[in-house]
């Protein structure tokens, strides 16, 4: 069985993968799927990360209007850290 965790890595690791078709912009609503070229800013790519993961909404960001300032300073280091292992 694949835990959340590896959900996320796995979804970070598509849009390693897609680099070059995924460029930045403050995009609202955030998209939230696997459509490429994506546009998106950083927040807006951990969201995309936890919402295909499956990964519990705690900060009901998979609306898609989330403000970047709102989000868990957290979310992100820990998505880093997932790297780290």
């Amino acid at each position: 069985m694949t835990s959340v965790r590896q959900k996320i890595v796995a979804a970070a690791r598509w849009g390693i993968e897609n680099e070059p078709r995924i460029h930045y912009g403050e995009v609202r609503p955030m998209p939230l799927g696997r459509t490429l070229p994506l546009t998106t800013d950083c927040s807006g790519f951990v969201t995309i990360c936890y919402f295909l993961a499956g990964a519990p909404d705690d900060q009901q960001s998979y609306c898609g209007i989330e403000a970047q300032q709102k989000m868990q300073p957290f979310k992100i280091e820990k998505s880093l850290s997932l790297f780290n292992r």
